[in-house]
């Protein structure tokens, strides 16, 4: 790469070389002309000092070019090659949009109240916190367009807000099947089947869903003998938690299942345990909503 630097600075040199002879040339033509000796002596060395500084400060600014060049060649040598896009990363403004929920899951924390059955071991309820997974089938079987307006409006925004967002969706997906760029309103809606003058969806279906989590232990009498009448204040150790949880929005899901625990005391075997399960609980998105938007 140094060669290449050298190369363009004797090209640099070979062109201005004409310059430099006519300035000379200009110079003896000077001495010829009638005038005293003496000034002609002075004009000849002030012209050729002239040209010497104009050397100079040519051959420095040439210097300089090639070192800029060399570096530059340098730069371009060792310069490594762009590292192919990787899978973007899940961000806030996804997860405060709903974006969890567009794709039929989300996480979220509840307080239960685990109930004692009609029958068993259990013998009141008891009371705790559970971290939960829950899925929402119905947000497999639609289109795009309808999932993110409901993702969105579930998420927090407004109704123009999630329009917006469902139009952006429709057109990118009519772009994508036609090639048209700037498809019309009657292309979307024939492509899509989404009516972007008039966007909307009814989204109740995609609230409810199933959910499953591990509560933290609580405390309930439960019968730890053969008689089950005969109870005691003691610990249940949650296995886990399952059913159905409806959830119109990231502030607000209900939660109705059963859960599946452990009891024992000192010196006596576990029995499983039956309970259940009704709570209340938010989305992880509500978080995000928190923060701000």
């Amino acid at each position: 790469m140094r060669r290449l630097g050298e190369t363009v600075l004797v090209i640099i040199l070979v062109a201005a070389g004409p310059a430099w002879a006519n300035q000379t040339a200009d110079l003896v033509e000077g001495e010829q002309e009638p005038a005293p000796a003496v000034q002609n002596s002075d004009d000849a060395t002030r012209g050729s000092d002239e040209a010497a500084q104009a050397l100079g400060d040519a051959a420095r600014e040439l210097g300089k070019a090639a070192q800029v060049l060399d570096n530059a060649a340098q730069a371009l040598g060792g310069r490594k090659p762009p590292p192919p896009p990787g899978k973007p990363r899940l961000t806030l403004d996804d997860i405060k949009g709903g974006m969890l929920f567009r794709h039929g899951f989300s996480f979220g924390v509840g307080f239960q109240a685990h109930l004692p059955r009609t029958s068993g071991r259990q013998g009141s309820a008891g009371f705790g916190l559970v971290p939960f997974v829950s899925l929402f089938p119905a947000t497999w079987f639609i289109a795009d367009e309808t999932s993110t307006y409901c993702a969105s409006r579930w998420g927090g925004f407004g109704k123009d807000e999630a329009r917006g967002i469902a139009n952006s969706v429709a057109r990118a997906r009519t772009t994508s099947l036609t090639g048209d760029k700037n498809p019309s309103d009657a292309e979307v809606q024939r492509v899509t089947n989404w009516d972007v003058e008039k966007p909307g969806a009814w989204c109740w279906r995609q609230w409810i869903g199933l959910y499953v989590g591990v509560p933290s232990k609580f405390k309930a009498d439960a019968a730890l003998g053969d008689d089950v009448a005969e109870t005691v204040f003691t610990e249940f150790n949650p296995i886990f938690s399952g059913g159905v949880i409806f959830s119109p929005s990231t502030y607000f899901s209900v939660l109705g299942g059963l859960t599946r625990s452990r009891i024992a005391a000192n010196g006596s075997p576990s029995h499983p345990v039956t309970s259940v399960s009704i709570g209340l609980g938010g989305s992880i998105e509500i978080v995000g909503l928190l923060i701000g938007k």
